[in-house]
């Protein structure tokens, strides 16, 4: 028997800030924290813990926030070079922000457009290729001959979300995720595909994604380029 019942290991976990982004967390790591003791010969094995019986918080679908074409096509030829570039792999990627700042250059290969995201790298522990898109190698070009890390910390994220908020551009949670998986679906009609790109389930990408973007706001998203620069510079970037 246990030192605690259910209860206690419930109020324990109702003490802590589950409204976050992530309000399984504290659930998950009782758990693990009761199959780290079976593991190491501190609790019975093939029997049932208090800890299988705590209730994880059911995700009810809120509402997804994407980028308009505009806003990124503005941010884009107003970065800085470190910002444009985290806004270009994240836009048009689909990667976690986590797994875009983890890239080295030798993960991205030019010569066959794609960009390799190991294991170690991606948050599902598993091996995936993420096509390089043409307007995305434009962006890329400028760094074909770079080596090591392609971002040296993880600021570098939140100096972009600064710089959106500097240009007047809501940043809604997940962002550049978000509004790849959106507008990538609008193009392909293709969940399985997507999914694969982005490390993720069809079921989810079409409960999340689809038709929040028609094919010709898909389009115009991968059209995004250095050569093709907004037409109005309306937000002021400072």
């Amino acid at each position: 028997p246990l030192p605690f019942p259910i209860p206690a290991v419930r109020g324990w976990a109702a003490t802590q800030n589950l409204r976050t982004p992530a309000p399984n967390h504290c659930p998950r790591s009782i758990v693990m924290l009761f199959h780290f003791a079976r593991k190491h010969g501190h609790l019975p094995k093939g029997q049932p813990t208090e800890a299988d019986d705590i209730a994880r918080a059911k995700d009810r679908g809120g509402r997804i926030g994407i980028l308009r074409p505009a806003d990124l096509a503005l941010m884009l030829h107003r970065a800085p070079a470190r910002v444009r570039l985290f806004l270009a792999l994240g836009a048009f990627t689909g990667m976690r922000s986590s797994e875009v700042l983890r890239l080295d250059w030798k993960d991205v290969n030019f010569e066959r457009s794609f960009i390799t995201v190991s294991p170690e790298k991606a948050k599902t522990a598993t091996r995936r290729l993420v096509p390089i898109h043409p307007n995305l190698m434009r962006w890329l070009a400028p760094y074909r001959n770079h080596a090591r890390a392609v971002f040296k910390t993880p600021r570098d994220a939140g100096r972009a979300i600064a710089f959106a908020k500097k240009c007047h551009v809501e940043w809604p949670n997940n962002a550049l995720r978000h509004s790849y998986a959106t507008y990538r679906l609008a193009v392909t009609a293709d969940a399985a595909r997507v999914a694969l790109e982005m490390g993720n389930s069809p079921q989810k990408l079409m409960t999340n994604y689809r038709e929040l973007a028609d094919e010709r706001e898909g389009q115009e998203w991968f059209e995004i380029s250095p050569a093709k620069r907004p037409k109005i510079i309306s937000l002021p970037c400072k």
